[in-house]
């Protein structure tokens, strides 16, 4: 399931990363001002991970994944309906902010959810729907090329069912969960 989740998630990122500038083009902007938005996406993705780090520890990465993904819905809806070059740019950064957040705490819900004593071995599965998303995402961007406002209401619904999917991961007490984390480990992340 998690292997499904992680390809789902990277299979709408990557569609949506590898488009924005030819989606933005098509609406009126102009190349420049479309490649903007990529690199408003990528810097504040940095961001985005710091923040959802802070958050993680405070309320639990399952949460602030959660709500992530729901935003990214958000933000499809948003990106889909016709506007300026402004509202592009603000749906940029909280699609970036959201972006980053998702990805950085998914290894953490990993480890919560099944340990560490095996991790390199799961998050190898794991990583591997990932790169499939990734693979297949940008290609079926691609294959429905001038079909963007039905493409980017397939991703809608594509983060919003990942978004329900928190009924199916493992529900584990944020206090279980470092409890199965090694104590050595733990140690060094309590500090910071």
């Amino acid at each position: 399931m998690a292997l499904g989740i992680r390809m789902a998630l990277s299979l709408a990122i990557y569609m949506v990363n590898t488009h924005l500038v030819n989606f933005t083009k098509d609406a009126g902007m102009s190349a420049t001002s479309a490649a903007l938005l990529m690199t408003i996406v990528g810097t504040v993705s940095v961001a985005g991970k710091i923040i959802a780090g802070h958050l993680a520890d405070k309320i639990g990465s399952k949460r602030i994944v959660i709500f992530c993904a729901a935003l990214m819905a958000l933000e499809m809806l948003w990106l889909s309906a016709p506007s300026g070059a402004n509202a592009l740019q603000l749906s940029a950064v909280i699609y970036g902010l959201a972006y980053g957040g998702s990805f950085a705490l998914m290894n953490t819900i990993v480890a919560e959810a099944f340990g560490v004593k095996f991790i390199g071995q799961i998050l190898g599965i794991i990583n591997l729907g990932s790169a499939v998303g990734s693979l297949l995402g940008p290609w079926l961007a691609g294959y429905v090329f001038g079909y963007y406002r039905q493409l980017f209401y397939c991703l809608h619904d594509c983060s919003r069912n990942l978004s329900g999917c928190r009924n199916l991961w493992p529900n584990i007490p944020r206090e279980r969960a470092r409890q199965r984390i090694p104590q050595d480990i733990r140690s060094n992340t309590d500090s910071i």
